[in-house]
């Protein structure tokens, strides 16, 4: 998988550097893309195709990471920041993940809030 993630983001580089069009895009535009590619992914899990949820899964990611893009060229926003924040989230949220044992769903839903609420 690590792999398969570093061809990606190398692919997402390629495109930034040699596609005209996505490089004249906005964060908004590129948000109501995004917005348009879940309700596609809404409307393949109810239809039970695999293979076409999985393009779609494709499209929010492309966009996800066309959006983060754009959101660090254009409104000063750093993608190391978002994912650095988003892993001190998780951290936070779910420490059990970094101790033995396991923990209920009951249990998880409830550390969970319990940690929201302390931030």
């Amino acid at each position: 998988m690590r792999k398969r993630m570093t061809q990606f983001l190398d692919l997402l580089e390629l495109n930034w550097k040699k596609c005209p069009w996505i490089r004249e895009q906005s964060p908004e535009f590129m948000l109501s893309e995004l917005e348009k590619e879940v309700e596609e992914v809404r409307a393949e899990l109810k239809s039970g195709d695999k293979k076409k949820l999985e393009h779609e899964l494709g499209d929010i990611g492309w966009d996800y990471f066309n959006l983060l893009v754009l959101a660090e060229r254009k409104k000063g926003v750093k993608m190391k920041d978002v994912f650095l924040g988003l892993m001190k989230k998780v951290r936070h949220r779910k420490p059990y993940l970094f101790k033995k044992g396991k923990v209920s769903t009951d249990e998880a839903v409830k550390i969970w809030k319990k940690q929201k609420k302390k931030e």
